[in-house]
Order: C-alpha cells, then structure tokens, then sequence
C-alpha cells in the first residue's frame, strides 16, 4: 500500500508495485481516504467531490469541493464537508441549505447556510441533502438531520423541491416508508405518512406494518392504524387489541379502567335507585294524598247527593199540593213527594178574593234525620 500526502493532487501517485490499496491526506482541504484509488477514473473507486479533477466527475461533484472528509471503503461516492463514510458502494450527496438549528439554552433558533455533515456506515446506502446518520444497508434517505438504521428504509421529500420539508426523522428496523418531519418509527414495513403519500409530522410507528397517517398520532402494534389526529390506535377496525394493567385514574384527563369503571356504574346505580326510591315514596304520600283528597270529594259528593235527593223530594211534594179556586173562600191542601231514596210531606194553603185573583202558598218537611224545610208562594190574577 502507498502512503502519501498527495493522494488527493490532480494527478495522483500511481502503484508500481501491484498495491491495490492508498491512504492519504490533503494538506489544503483535510481529506483522508482509505481505500481502493487505481480505477477512480472508470468511478468505480472511492471519490471526494471533484478533489482529483478526473473527466469523469458530474456536475454534483464539480459544484462540491470535498473538505474534511473521512472516506474508508470502495466505490464509496461523496459530496461536500464534514462527512464521515464507512464500507462499500455508498453515496453521500449534499445541497446547499439553509438548515434551522435548534439552541438548547432557550435562544431563538439559528439558520446557518450549510452543505454535507452526512454519517454513513454500512452497504449500499443513499443520502442526499445535509446532516444524516446512516447505518445498516440500502437505506436511501433524503432531507435535513434525519438518522436511520437497519435495511433498505426510504426516506422521502414531502416537497420534492424543498429538502427541509423532510427532516429529524429516527428510523430503525426494515423495510420502513418516511415522509414529513419529526417522526419515529421503529420495526419493520411500518409507515409514516398519509395514506395518500403526503408528510405527517410528530407521529410514533412501532411494530409490524403500522402505519401513522396523521399529524401528532402514534400506531402501536401489528398493523395498527391512525384514523384522526391527535390519536393513540393499538390496532385496526375488526383488529382491536386490550390495554393491560391500567393504574386507577387520579386526574380528571386520566385513563379509566374496568374495575374503576365497574364501581363508578355501581355507584351511580346505587345513587339512582336512592333517587328512584326516594321518587316513589314522595309519589306514594302524593297518591295517598290523592286518595284522601278522593275519599272527601266521594263523601261531599254523597252528601250533595242526599241533599239533592232531598231537595227534589221536596219539590215534588209541593208540587203535588191541589188548591181548589173559589171566590171568596180559602182552601188547605196536602200532599207526599219523593226522589230516589228521599221523601217529603208538603203542606199548602190557598185563597181567591176575586173571580181573577188566586193566593198560595205551601211548605215542605223531608222525612228523616237533617230534615230540611221548603217553601213556597205564590200569586196569580187574570185580565
């Protein structure tokens, strides 16, 4: 192997003795590579931006002067500055973005115009924009600060034109599909994003395809779902799952569980038929109430009765009396009158002074106990 601080030059050393290996170091921009050089111009070998000038470099490369780079492996490809590459057959790409930092001592956050900082460990993987941790085989990741590990994971742009619109996502596991920003999903063939391809934002996926089609929602477990934001789904329509060992709610926003829920139903039926048996005895003394208030109408509308009864025995009475008319002489009159179980004795007397005047009058007495007397007069004249 050759060892040289102009492995990086415009024409760099060449093996004559059969090495297949270089390692060295560029004074001017700080790059260290490790690795397979002798056919860098077939890109077939491990290249830094467009440091060693080469006609097969590409646009990308040309745009990208690479500084600060830790490049170890073969047929590795990267862009930039600050980036780290371990194993084979890697690329890192970078943009230059205006990238938002956040401060930790509660500054407003920073903006910094920056390019590269790309981590890449691993086989076959795929970065392009600024500042991702890769670990694992063919992942492809795009966006700002995103860290994934594990097996072919894609990472997408929410906005193909805008790299900031997907980032500080964490993937681990395989297989896994990621579009938005602040995401976690963790197992395999699991899901962050709606279900038609667009980014969500802040959702947790663990499990087995889950998928996290909302903002601010989190799927646990097999192929969970999210139906809404703002939602915890354990499971699926017609795959619903129990939640286990759930301590008794303290708070007013805490989860109840069965037992605490059994007391609260015991508890309110308790209190209900303390209610309802309270309404019954109120309605009892109501009926009972009712029921005097019935008896003493029965027993007045009785008593009416007789009185009526008596009232009409009288009347029929007097009205049986018979008063002969003759000038010049008075006439004494008697008769009976009853109604129902009621009875009277009228008694009637009668005068007419004149062929065409007539005097009467009569009383009445009812048989019995509270015997009531009745009366009448009266006066007729013809002309």
């Amino acid at each position: 192997m050759l060892i040289s601080s102009q492995a990086f030059a415009a024409d760099p050393i060449k093996s004559t003795d059969g090495a297949s290996g270089i390692f060295g170091i560029n004074a001017i921009s700080s790059n260290y590579i490790i690795g397979d050089l002798d056919a860098h111009k077939a890109r077939s070998g491990n290249r830094i931006g467009n440091l060693i000038n080469d006609q097969s470099a590409d646009e990308l490369s040309l745009q990208n002067k690479g500084r600060l780079n830790l490049l170890i492996g073969a047929y590795n490809h990267l862009y930039g500055k600050a980036n780290v590459v371990t194993g084979y057959h890697n690329e890192a790409k970078t943009r230059e973005l205006t990238v938002e930092y956040e401060r930790w001592n509660g500054g407003e956050p920073l903006k910094e115009i920056t390019k590269g900082y790309h981590y890449v460990y691993g086989y076959s993987n795929k970065t392009d924009g600024v500042g991702s941790y890769i670990f694992g085989r063919f992942n492809d990741v795009k966006g700002v600060h995103n860290t994934v590990s594990g097996f072919a994971n894609t990472v997408e742009l929410n906005d193909n034109s805008d790299y900031n619109s997907t980032m500080n996502n964490v993937v681990s596991g395989t297989h896994h599909k990621v579009k938005g920003k602040y995401n976690i999903v963790i197992g395999k063939q699991n899901e962050a994003k709606t279900a038609d391809d667009k980014g969500v934002e802040k959702t947790i996926v663990l499990g087995y395809k889950a998928k996290a089609q909302h903002n601010n929602s989190m799927a646990l477990g097999a192929e969970s779902i999210t139906t809404r934001e703002n939602e915890v789904s354990f499971g699926k329509e017609g795959t619903e799952r129990y939640i286990a060992n759930v301590k008794t709610a303290e708070k007013d926003t805490d989860a109840v569980n069965k037992k605490q829920m059994d007391d609260g139903d015991t508890q309110t039926l308790q209190t209900a038929n303390q209610y309802t048996d309270l309404k019954l005895g109120t309605l009892q003394t109501q009926v009972h109430n009712f029921q005097s208030d019935f008896n003493e109408l029965n027993g007045k509308l009785g008593k009416l009765d007789s009185k009526l009864e008596r009232g009409l025995a009288a009347a029929n009475a007097l009205s049986g009396l018979v008063l002969p008319q003759v000038v010049g002489k008075a006439s004494l009159s008697a008769a009976v009158g009853g109604y129902g179980s009621r009875n009277a004795v009228a008694i009637g007397v009668g005068y007419t002074p004149k062929a065409n005047i007539t005097l009467k009058s009569g009383i009445a007495v009812n048989a019995g106990k509270n015997s009531k007397i009745s009366y009448q007069m009266g006066a007729g004249w013809v002309w």
